[in-house]
């Protein structure tokens, strides 16, 4: 890059971000309802319901995942 030019938005490196973004995402989701899972569990085994805590934990841990996934097309390019 010579002076002050400024990468094209739609050359190379802008659609190796793009899948760098999508990437992230694709490990987030899971992780987001791995984690609502254990915490659930933890929770529910403290109060004596460790069934009931990692249902909860799962759907709040989607919920999460999808906020994200929301978050993430409502972007703008």
């Amino acid at each position: 890059m010579k002076g002050d030019q400024r990468p094209d938005p739609s050359g190379e490196a802008w659609g190796a971000q793009k899948a760098l973004q999508v990437l992230a995402l694709a490990f987030l989701f899971p992780a987001a309802v791995a984690i609502g899972y254990l915490g659930g569990r933890w929770l529910g085994a403290r109060i004596g319901w460790p069934t009931a805590g990692s249902v909860v934990g799962v759907v709040l841990g989607a919920v999460a995942g999808f906020w994200q996934l929301y978050v993430f097309l409502r972007r703008e390019p």
